[in-house]
């Protein structure tokens, strides 16, 4: 494993709530605080990578920056075509795409590589837009926040409003889609977690035992396969843990432990994979799959866990001086970024031999029919 903090990825001292890695790998949007605004970063994922490139003074780092909220930028999201990006802030909801115009912006370190440019603004939510979530053909966007209203656009034709659902009783700060599109899935400071059926946007099951003695929530995240739910923030005997939550029967008596405080961010790896263990059978589909799942918490530290294992693959303490808000994988699943609010962003990089062997696209249609 490859573990890096690159100090020239920050927000000038501010704080970083959200990141995401372009579905093709070439950048990673950011999303936090600016100078008295809102501020989005595009990177070059390059230098990352690679060390050569990092010291190469003709390397761009910096693609763009992007100034136009007024408050803190709370989450950043790239369609799954990657041609667009959402980020949400106080009241408002921006889509951007990359513009074949040169740009002619000119920030402190500079002036933007690139030139991405608002092609929307959505100003349906009355207070701080919290979590947004694209699903996995683009159609649709659901955004969330403070007025615990969840918004489902019709990115198709935006701002059509396909559904407007208010049942929560407080802040949703979680959004995450079901892989086959059957579900919407919703976390909110009302202490529940709650699953909507997309074929009508009605309730299909509300969870709230998990989160009795939870005043915090943040980021939830779906399986690939869509067999599980893990959830930020739940309690298990006065533990702080990430509630698996089961799609067959949505039974909720398994957890994700060890960290100390409160999980604050979840993300699963995009990538399906089979186990690494000597048993697996490369041949059985159905059998010695598993997925990855990162946990980000408020005690610093950096979790990665397999569903085939009772204990994390990866743990790395103290990573940050505050709390982890935000993390991300790449499509291909062998690369990891968590932000931090004391504005830091970290970055992992696995080989095979320490995840094991991801799925054929064919093997993977298989294990979603399954």
């Amino acid at each position: 494993m490859k573990l890096v903090k690159p100090d020239w990825i920050e927000h000038e001292g501010g704080a970083i709530y959200s990141l995401d890695i372009h579905p093709d790998g070439s950048r990673l949007a950011t999303g936090g605080a600016g100078k008295g605004c809102g501020e989005i970063c595009i990177w070059n994922m390059t230098p990352l990578r690679m060390e050569e490139e990092e010291k190469n003074e003709a390397c761009d780092r910096l693609l763009c920056k992007m100034t136009n909220h007024s408050d803190s930028v709370n989450c950043v999201r790239w369609s799954a075509s990657g041609n667009y990006l959402a980020s949400c802030s106080l009241g408002i909801v921006i889509i951007w795409h990359k513009s074949s115009v040169e740009s002619s912006t000119i920030f402190g370190g500079g002036r933007n590589i690139e030139n991405w440019t608002c092609s929307h603004m959505l100003h349906s939510h009355k207070e701080d837009v919290l979590d947004l979530a694209w699903n996995t053909d683009d159609s649709m966007l659901a955004t969330a926040g403070i007025d615990g209203v969840i918004l489902v656009w019709n990115a198709k034709c935006f701002p059509e409003i396909i559904s407007t659902i208010t049942d929560h009783q407080g802040s949703v700060k979680g959004l995450t889609w079901d892989p086959i599109g059957k579900y919407l899935a919703s976390q909110s400071i009302d202490k529940s977690l709650r699953v909507w059926r997309t074929i009508d946007w009605k309730q299909e099951v509300a969870i709230t035992k998990p989160y009795l003695k939870c005043n915090f929530v943040l980021r939830c995240s779906w399986s690939p396969d869509g067999q599980c739910l893990v959830s930020s923030h739940a309690d298990n005997n006065a533990a702080p843990v990430a509630k698996i939550i089961e799609r067959r029967g949505w039974k909720v008596d398994k957890d994700f432990v060890g960290h100390e405080k409160a999980v604050c961010a979840v993300k699963f790896n995009p990538t399906l994979f089979h186990e690494n263990v000597p048993t697996a059978s490369k041949f059985d589909v159905s059998f010695a799959i598993c997925c990855y799942c990162a946990l980000g918490s408020r005690d610093c530290s950096i979790s990665v866990w397999s569903t085939a294992l009772q204990r994390p693959v990866v743990v790395v303490n103290n990573l940050f001086d505050s709390t982890v808000a935000d993390l991300t994988w790449n499509s291909s699943g062998n690369e990891l970024l968590a932000c931090s609010l004391d504005g830091s962003v970290a970055y992992f990089s696995f080989s095979e031999t320490e995840l094991g062997k991801s799925l054929t696209e064919n093997e993977r249609v298989i294990k979603l029919i399954d």
